[in-house]
């Protein structure tokens, strides 16, 4: 049985997203065909990994922070402020306080190819207020 992701923000944009990831426990998934659940492990259907590469958090590239999954970014924000944002976000998901930005961590780009049972389907993410 293959490994499934588990988001705790469950928005995607419509093509290419990514997630960003501790550790390197996602490396090897480029290619593959991933299920996805919610934060209660309730599988929700699947994505496409497109590739994968990791980092230190502070070396992740801006272009992979403004494909985040769960946010549409304002046009004037500045890369710093976004990562700042997914670090916050990183924080809540995995429960730590103070995430260090020198931890390492995999960038996953992907697109959703299922949920809920339906394929094809393009979700898109609230804006940012």
């Amino acid at each position: 049985m293959s490994p499934v992701m588990r988001f705790g923000e469950f928005r995607f944009k419509p093509g290419l997203n990514t997630t960003i990831r501790r550790g390197i426990k996602w490396m090897p998934s480029s290619g593959s065909r991933v299920p996805i659940a919610d934060e209660t492990g309730e599988v929700k259907g699947a994505i496409q990994v497109e590739s994968t590469a990791s980092s230190r958090f502070y070396l992740v590239p801006d272009d992979a922070i403004a494909a985040w999954h769960a946010e549409i970014w304002p046009d004037n924000m500045r890369p710093f402020a976004r990562m700042f944002h997914v670090s916050q976000a990183l924080e809540r998901c995995y429960r730590m306080p103070l995430f260090d930005a020198a931890e390492l961590v995999t960038v996953v780009w992907f697109r959703v190819v299922e949920l809920h049972g339906e394929t094809g389907l393009e979700l898109v993410a609230r804006p940012m207020p």
